[in-house]
């Protein structure tokens, strides 16, 4: 349901532990959570991009619980020369 809701030009990465275990919870209701983040994170990439959703094992209070994370960003090929030259000029200014 959520591939179907986010366009395809967005790649949408699941990393879910081999800890993470099962968890009491309305699946409606996360379900939900989950497609309004990644909506979200869509449309902060019009463009298109990378949706990384995680879920992992984690202590809060001597209380073990699930961690689940929703993380856009944009992949961009890194051009050395011109990061070089910025950062050749940056310091040039002072």
């Amino acid at each position: 349901m959520l591939r179907a809701s986010i366009p395809t030009s967005t790649e949408i990465r699941l990393n879910v532990s081999d800890e993470t275990g099962v968890v009491l919870a309305d699946s409606t209701q996360i379900n939900q959570v989950l497609i309004n983040l990644c909506t979200n994170a869509q449309h902060a990439m019009p463009d298109g991009g990378i949706i990384d959703i995680t879920l992992s094992k984690t202590q809060i209070d001597e209380k073990q619980t699930i961690k689940m994370s929703v993380a856009d960003y944009i992949e961009k090929p890194f051009d050395q020369r011109d990061f070089a030259l910025k950062v050749r000029k940056v310091l040039d200014e002072k």
